[in-house]
């Protein structure tokens, strides 16, 4: 799993607007070649950001499947968030991807298109809440956890899963707490010297 850089997936970056042209050039170069580079990937992630609310996007590349998680996902009878501008660039880039640099296409087609499901069931934030941010770090959480690439999950495996632990419940309170204290270890582990003060130097994830 890869998660690309959320500072170019921004919905006021991304209308159609003329004059945001640039941004959009920007974004689907990025993410063309982020695909590139982790094409062998179970899943590339973008973190999207939608006028003060995040969606998780998680982008198949062996299958052609693009799923939004989105932890305030509306009713059928409500009107739906408007996706089109980050489909837009999604779209375009692997089309780039796959044109000008040879990437494998998940069909025999090369011009088959990828399939989003927009309104893909998904633990849901209460309303009201400001936990997106949250829910986004635990779908990370959740997917490094159970879908390993050891465990060789297919991308129904996945979402299937999702789908029974949409149906389960959660606490939010605990959840957000969960996820503080991971990041809280990190800070610790990653941050902070032995002696408490900040390293000056760079910060260096490990992996795993």
């Amino acid at each position: 799993m890869a998660v690309a850089d959320p500072l170019l997936f921004n919905a006021t970056l991304l209308g159609p607007d003329p004059l945001l042209a640039e941004s959009r050039r920007l974004a689907i170069e990025y993410l063309t070649q982020f695909m590139l580079k982790h094409r062998d990937r179970r899943f590339v992630l973008i973190l999207y950001h939608l006028h003060g609310h995040w969606v998780t996007i998680a982008i198949c590349l062996d299958v052609g499947g693009v799923t939004y998680f989105d932890p305030l996902r509306r009713k059928e009878n409500e009107p739906q968030r408007d996706f089109e501008p980050i489909k837009y660039v999604i779209d375009a880039a692997y089309r780039d991807a796959v044109k000008w640099y040879g990437m494998p296409n998940f069909s025999r087609n090369r011009d088959a298109p990828l399939r989003h499901t927009f309104n893909f069931p998904y633990e849901q934030q209460p309303e009201g809440s400001i936990y997106c941010g949250y829910y986004y770090a635990h779908t990370i959480q959740q997917m490094i956890n159970d879908f390993k690439l050891k465990g060789k999950k297919t991308f129904e495996e996945v979402r299937n899963w999702f789908l029974a632990n949409a149906e389960l419940g959660h606490n939010s309170e605990i959840l957000v707490y969960e996820i503080q204290k991971d990041i809280g270890e990190i800070l610790n582990k990653e941050v902070l010297k032995s002696s408490r003060d900040y390293y000056g130097g760079g910060i260096v994830a490990k992996s795993g």
